[in-house]
Parts: structure tokens; sequence; C-alpha cells
């Protein structure tokens, strides 16, 4: 932005950004305030200003020399500021060098292939940026140290080995065994986080265990079995909105002390079990968002913390490894967000 009595309303004013991206700047008036609003992309640019002509005349032009008089140049980086706690509820983006190699169409069965082909992708927000590796590993060794409880079902057991990949500091390499179509049932055991098995957010439970007890944060979630289960019928959005709010209250009830922090449900892969005719798999991708519009709903009136899982990795659901479950690129950058959110 240029402003003061040296903008005369003859000036005229030429500029370019570059960076992760190229934009020409193009100025407008407000008085003698000269400005340029543009949005960019993540990343460090370069910006400068000429003035082209210090009075120009539209009548004239050919009586007037043009000039090349750098007025304005600077390095800045955007974004600028670390993102909040609710970070999950922002936009955000997948981005990497193998970005434009992925099917527009969502595929179906498992991907692992695809999984390992796209492995190095990472989240991005539009408006601001994750804590560093360094940081987020301060906050979990701190005085006192963040011990973490994750309670659900398998999603919940795959979100907690990553988060403990995260921790030994293999995040960038958080691949597991990405070639084997064969669910990971291995049970994630850890001095900060402690996974505990619970498919119907049964609070009363919680309450006894010992290592609930250790822990200063506790994520819970439930919905994957509700959804998707054929050995009776998937409960209707209305009745899992209403037990998610009953669960959220009675975990705060009962645990008054502790850090509780709702997990939207992670998305299914994209499997042909839900394209028979009748289907036998219902946790589509429609499905579980309105799952968890009930649930944010729910936790918004009661003022629950949550962190939305869904919402950043549901454009890749259909790089599962097995059909059902994530690891890289979906559950390694899922981590890195869940820290992100608890150490903000």
């Amino acid at each position: 932005m240029l402003s003061g009595q040296a903008v005369a309303s003859g000036a005229r004013f030429v500029g370019r950004v570059v960076g992760p991206g190229i934009k020409e700047l193009i100025f407008n008036r407000n008085g003698s305030t000269v400005f340029s609003r543009y949005n960019l992309p993540r990343g460090t640019f370069s910006a400068a200003v000429e003035m082209r002509y210090e009075n120009f005349d539209p009548e004239a032009f050919n009586l007037t020399q043009a000039q090349w008089l750098v007025v304005f140049k600077a390095t800045f980086s955007v974004p600028a500021s670390l993102c909040p706690q609710s970070v999950s509820k922002l936009d955000g983006y997948w981005e990497g060098e193998s970005s434009n190699t992925l099917s527009p169409a969502f595929l179906f069965g498992a991907q692992a292939a695809e999984a390992a082909r796209h492995k190095n992708l990472s989240y991005a927000f539009d408006s601001c940026r994750l804590m560093d590796d360094n940081d987020i590993k301060r906050c979990v060794h701190g005085t006192p140290p963040l011990v973490v409880c994750v309670i659900g079902d398998s999603q919940a057991r795959h979100a907690s080995q990553a988060l403990i990949d995260y921790i030994q500091a293999k995040l960038p390499s958080l691949e597991g065994n990405l070639t084997s179509t064969q669910t990971d049932k291995h049970v994630p055991v850890d001095t900060f986080i402690h996974f505990v098995d619970d498919v119907w957010g049964n609070w009363t439970r919680w309450a006894t265990l010992p290592e609930v007890q250790s822990c200063n944060a506790i994520l819970f979630n439930f919905g994957q079995w509700p959804a998707g289960w054929p050995e009776a019928y998937a409960w209707p959005v209305s009745r899992y909105g209403t037990a998610v709010r009953a669960t959220a209250l009675g975990a705060r009830a009962s645990l008054p002390s502790k850090r509780l922090v709702w997990l939207t449900n992670h998305p299914h892969g994209h499997v042909e079990r839900m394209a028979t005719s009748p289907p036998d798999e219902w946790r589509t991708d429609v499905v579980l968002r309105e799952y968890n519009q009930a649930a944010v709903q729910e936790l918004e009136a009661i003022n629950f913390e949550f962190i939305d899982v869904f919402r950043i990795a549901n454009v890749l659901h259909d790089l599962t490894y097995d059909g059902s479950h994530f690891k890289a690129p979906v559950e390694r950058e899922v981590a890195r967000v869940i820290f992100h959110s608890l150490c903000a």
C-alpha cells in the first residue's frame, strides 16, 4: 500500500510478486492511497513495485516519458501466523510432488499401492502454519509431560500408532507396510500414548481405568460401528448425534480434571460393497459426513472441544491401505494436526 502526498493522481505503478506462485499486482486508488490486494499460496515471496509514470496523461501519453523507478521491494512469508488450537476447523489442502497424479475420481478397493505412491503428500492450511516438529516434541516432553489417551475402535488404534511414531521421530517415514492389504492389528504401547479399545463410548468404564487416570488429555470417538453394524442396523443420524452429546456430558461429569477432546470419525475406504444392491457397507463419505456434522453440532452446543479428523482426511479416503484404515500419508498428517491442536 502506497499513501501520502507524493502519490499524485497521475502516478501509475506496476508490480510483481514471485515465489511458489507468480502474481501481477494490479493497483487501485482510494484518495491519496494506492493499494493492491492479492491472495497467495503458502511460501516465501519477493515483491517489487515500480513507478512507471509520475504523471500519466491518457490523452497525451506520447509526450510522457516512462520510468523504471523501483519504489518498493520486500521479501515475506505466507502465512505469517501460527495456526490456532482450533486448526481443524480451518480450510486446508494436500500438497506435494505427486498431487497432480492422483485420479480426480475416487478409486474403489484397498488402495495400498496408491497410498504408497502418494505417501509424501502433506497437509497444509490456507491461512496459517502448524507448529514444527521440535516445538511439538518439547510440548510432549514438557513439565508436566503431555500424556494422551486415545479411546475408540481400530481407527483410533491406528491414530495412536501414528502419534507414537511421531514422538519417536518416525513421522517423516510413517509408512508401515503399505504393500500389504492385511489390517495391522498391532496394539500400540508407549509411555506418552495409551490406546483404549471401546467402540460404543462407555465413559463409565473409562473413569475406572488406571491408564485413563494417568492421562492429562483424553481423545475419544465412536461411530464406525454404529454406522456400519451389519449384525443389526445402522443408527440414524439423529440417534448418533444424541449419543455423542450424552457421552461427552458423561465424560465431563466423571473426569472433570481431564482435558477431553472428541475426534470426529475417520473416513472409511471407498469399497465396492457400498455399491451393491442392496449395499452391505453403509459407511460412505456422505453418511460419515452427516454423522460428523451431527456430532459437531451437539458438541458446539455444550462448548466441548473437538478435532475434525474427517475434514482433513476425507478427500483422500480412497488411499486406505486395507479398505478401511490409513497410514501414510493420511494418518501421518492427522497425527500432526492432533498434536498441534493439543500443544498450540
